[in-house]
């Protein structure tokens, strides 16, 4: 024991060390983390609008797809059956199509042409309405005899695919009213105008839907339909003239 401790006491002070400073540390610093960067928090942020801007210019009732354009409105159609006689539910669309202008004097100018389209509603209320990948805008009215006619409206816009929109039709006691001062005008307006484009069949269609609103609404009692300006009124018919009595006849005619 004595011939150690004097080993270890021969060593200079310099070289005896305490065992913490003998020890080395070797600290080891964390990998760097890298955030998004500004491509991702673009992509992020693109896909936040494709996902929220398309479902906010819709009604509460509307549900839609994610895609690159609208290509089809489908739904259904909340009304009573149709009633034998009654013509049923249908449901017409006024498409505005984007044309461009290739002449010179136009410079390529943009303009929309309406077209307007009748779409058959199916069992259970179920219908479907193709949108063509020209078309910007549409506005869809769902007409059922005895209720008032909805009106859903959308614009074209980037993320919104297949629409599905459900038409809730709610009755409207005084439908005769509507149909004359705003159902009929509007539909003889897109029938007799050639701009609209409506094919035959579709003309023939409604048609023959306005024709049975017209004998159903005249048949149940109530106020008579408006009068044509071309007919003349009870109140303006001419009075025929009774023939003069011959003298002598003491106010009476024989018969």
């Amino acid at each position: 024991m004595t011939a150690k401790r004097r080993i270890n006491s021969s060593r200079s002070p310099r070289e005896i060390r305490p065992a913490e400073e003998r020890i080395s540390v070797r600290t080891v610093s964390p990998a760097p983390v890298r955030g998004p960067g500004a491509t991702g928090l673009l992509l992020g942020l693109f896909l936040a609008i494709l996902v929220i801007l398309p479902g906010g210019c819709l009604p509460p009732q509307a549900e839609f797809s994610l895609g690159v354009g609208t290509s089809r409105i489908q739904g259904f159609v909340n009304a009573p059956a149709a009633a034998p006689g009654d013509g049923g539910p249908i449901i017409v669309s006024i498409q505005y199509h984007r044309t461009l202008l290739a002449e010179p004097d136009y410079g390529g100018e943009v303009i929309l042409h309406p077209t307007v389209h009748v779409t058959y509603v199916g069992r259970g209320g179920l219908y479907s309405i193709p949108i063509p990948g020209d078309v910007v805008s549409a506005e869809v009215l769902f007409i059922a005899p005895g209720h008032l006619t909805q009106v859903f409206r959308f614009r074209r816009s980037l993320g919104l695919g297949v629409i599905k929109y459900r038409a809730d039709l709610r009755p409207m006691p005084d439908w005769r009213d509507h149909y004359y001062t705003y159902l009929l005008p509007r539909l003889q307006h897109m029938i007799l105008e050639k701009r609209y484009r409506l094919s035959d069949s579709h003309q023939q269609h409604l048609s023959e839907w306005l024709e049975v609103q017209d004998r159903r609404l005249i048949r149940r009692p109530g106020r008579e339909p408006p009068p044509d300006e071309d007919q003349p009124r009870r109140d303006e018919t001419p009075a025929v003239p009774r023939p003069a009595l011959p003298p002598g006849s003491g106010g009476r005619s024989d018969q």
